[in-house]
């Protein structure tokens, strides 16, 4: 809101328009974490599930964990653009998940990522020509 100072003196702001900007995409993104979360943690197993009994309750306490949060520090490590895996280990204690539902879970999650980035630009009020193409490219292997 009050910019800063460059070398110049000069003082360099956000117009009007952008704040507006940041406002609005602040709801929207609160709004993408919320339905990341749902998507994340639905209870849907993976077809090839070997412990029902067991994954079941593992994707119960995971969207409790988050439904019941104390505290900041919780919510903000449940952020859309966070990878899960290592919250996903230490949350499935004596490794309850079988690995399909594991396998699922992941994949999930790295789905509604790559999904919500791609919409990232649309989120923050912009338009920005070929962000969805470039944003869906597997990274290179080097």
């Amino acid at each position: 809101m009050n910019g800063f100072a460059r070398e110049d003196g000069t003082r360099e702001v956000l117009s009007d328009e952008d704040i507006g900007r940041c406002y609005m995409g602040r709801a929207a993104l609160t709004e993408a974490t919320v339905l990341f979360m749902l998507q994340l943690y639905d209870q849907t197993r993976s077809s090839r599930c070997k412990r029902p009994s067991d994954c079941k309750p593992v994707f119960v306490r995971l969207l409790n964990n988050v439904k019941n949060y104390e505290g900041t520090d919780d919510i903000k490590d449940h952020l859309w653009y966070h990878y899960f895996e290592d919250y996903f280990e230490e949350e499935d204690v004596g490794r309850r998940l079988c690995w399909p539902c594991w396998e699922k879970l992941c994949k999930r999650q790295k789905q509604i990522h790559n999904d919500t980035w791609q919409k990232l630009p649309e989120l923050m009020g912009l338009s920005i020509e070929g962000w969805a193409e470039e944003s869906s490219k597997e990274p290179s292997e080097t």
